[in-house]
């Protein structure tokens, strides 16, 4: 009658089970303990032993006792290991290791067997942190080697090659035996002890107040009266030293990003501000310097215990030293100033409008939209690269040569000191020089100066540059530079990008050394 009217075991096990981990809720640690002891000697509970041990685990955690917490989380991870409550108790002994014990080698080999089993979500976490962790020891790793040669830098000492059995290696250096005297030392005989029987001997035949020069090789570098020279020292082989800037430059970058790794992956504030407080401290580059100040700054806001600093000076450092960074606006929303507001350039975005009509292959309809812009545009950073681009296209698509030289002529007055406007005047063909003068008209009377007949080929190259536009029947000749250009322009022109550096790949034949040598030979006969 009493196992039929007794609840089932697992309602007695789950009701005292919540019942400890009320009690340790509430801070009463001790009941919990005590109720937690009492359900895991009994045999009833025998199958949740796994639980009530993990619970265990967690209650001397909470509790403060860290070495009972982490013996009751190894137990729990070695007999359940590749089951939930194994992977768990892995995971939380992990967490243990790494924010309360600062062990971070434990903490990774942790997180690694809590990744075996569990929930998905719990093992995804599990694998992003112990990699998370193996960046750490690759990071510090990088820090101590370049902290650790800044330090030894300047100890020559330190720079001396050894061999396998840890001894300095020599350099050999001849010595000139007829210039080199083995040094001299003057021993007061009547003053040393004679320490064998030879020098007792010795010194019972030489007069006890006589200063007789001896030759010590072993002490010769003490002896009075006696100095080393340089060339008396011995010399070593030496290692060859890292550039300093360059080794300092990379544990500065080592130190920022062993804090953005401690800010982003590792939560831990703490460490963020200490490595990325010692990356600034290292001379950090422009670059990350106000990202790391900003992160800072963000610190030392959320901290109640104002053990950071104040984190206004961290900003305003920000708005002094870095006026062109991108952290800029939000270190001045941070101080409590009103958003900058920033004017759309509008020649920009019509830019892009002619740029996809030009890709399109609707060259004309490119044509009329730049020209609005350049007409209706003052002052853009994109006015030069707008009229450069529509003389691009008058000369390699449209085939019109005259506009793109005009176009390419108002480039270069007005916009001469951009990088557009210095390429417009390389596109610019020289204007003629004047015919040579035929000897056989000089014969019949005809005159040497003057401006050429109307209808010859070179009044019809001239016109182009003194009117203009296309001389009169001359239309399709290529007179110009710029129209010789237009041969050699690729077939393929009417796909490639607006970009001035892919624009300035055609460009006139280049006046090379064969070439110079040809003109003159030409001119010579």
């Amino acid at each position: 009658d009493v196992e039929k009217n007794s609840p089932p075991a697992y309602t007695l096990y789950y009701s005292q089970l919540r019942a400890a981990i009320c009690y340790r809720y509430v801070g009463d640690f001790d009941r919990a303990l005590s109720l937690l002891a009492k359900i895991e000697a009994d045999y009833r509970f025998i199958d949740y032993r796994g639980t009530i041990r993990l619970e265990r685990a967690e209650t001397f955690s909470q509790s403060g006792k860290l070495a009972e917490a982490l013996e009751a989380y190894k137990l729990v991870d070695s007999l359940y290991y590749r089951t939930e409550v194994g992977a768990k108790a892995a995971f939380q002994l992990a967490e243990l290791l790494q924010f309360d014990l600062d062990d971070y080698a434990g903490a990774k080999m942790a997180y690694e067997r809590a990744a075996t089993a569990g929930p998905q979500e719990q093992v995804q976490l599990a694998q992003r942190l112990s990699s998370a962790l193996g960046r750490y020891f690759t990071l510090w790793k990088e820090y101590d080697k370049a902290d650790s040669i800044l330090t030894i830098f300047d100890a020559d000492s330190m720079w001396i090659a050894r061999d396998s059995t840890g001894s300095p290696i020599r350099l050999e250096v001849v010595v000139d035996s007829l210039a080199k005297k083995p040094l001299v030392s003057k021993t007061d005989t009547a003053r040393q002890k004679p320490d064998t029987l030879l020098q007792q001997a010795m010194l019972a035949k030489s007069p006890t107040d006589s200063l007789k020069p001896t030759v010590d090789t072993s002490l010769a570098a003490f002896a009075e009266g006696s100095e080393v020279t340089k060339d008396d020292q011995p010399k070593y082989r030496m290692i060859p030293r890292p550039d300093r800037n360059t080794t300092a430059a990379s544990r500065a970058l080592a130190s920022y990003q062993l804090g953005e790794l401690f800010h982003a992956d590792l939560d831990s504030p703490d460490s963020t501000y200490f490595w990325l407080n010692r990356a600034v401290h290292f001379e950090l580059d422009s670059v990350n310097a106000p990202r790391a100040l900003y992160l800072m700054a963000g610190i030392a806001n959320a901290d109640t215990l104002d053990r950071f600093g104040d984190r206004k000076e961290l900003y305003l450092f920000i708005l002094s030293t870095y006026p062109r960074s991108r952290w800029v606006e939000a270190s001045r929303v941070a101080l409590g100033f009103p958003p900058t507001i920033k004017t759309t350039d509008v020649a920009r975005t019509r830019f892009f409008v002619a740029e996809s009509l030009f890709q399109a292959g609707l060259y004309q309809r490119a044509v009329d939209s730049l020209s609005v812009l350049v007409k209706e545009t003052a002052d853009s950073t994109y006015l030069p690269k707008s009229i450069y681009t529509l003389a691009w296209i008058y000369e390699h698509d449209l085939k019109e040569p005259d506009s793109a030289i005009a176009q390419y002529k108002t480039l270069a007055a007005k916009f001469g000191a951009t990088a557009y406007g210095a390429a417009a005047v390389r596109r610019i063909p020289p204007p003629p020089e004047p015919p040579a003068a035929d000897s056989s008209k000089t014969k019949t009377g005809e005159a040497l100066e003057g401006p050429p007949r109307a209808g010859s080929a070179s009044a019809a190259a001239d016109s182009t540059f003194k009117s203009g536009g296309p001389p009169a029947g001359k239309a399709g000749a290529d007179t110009t530079g710029l129209k010789l250009l237009l041969k050699n322009a690729p077939t393929d022109s009417v796909k490639r990008a607006l970009d001035l550096d892919e624009i300035e790949r055609i460009r006139m034949p280049r006046d090379t050394t064969r070439s110079r040598r040809a003109k003159e030979s030409e001119e010579k006969y």
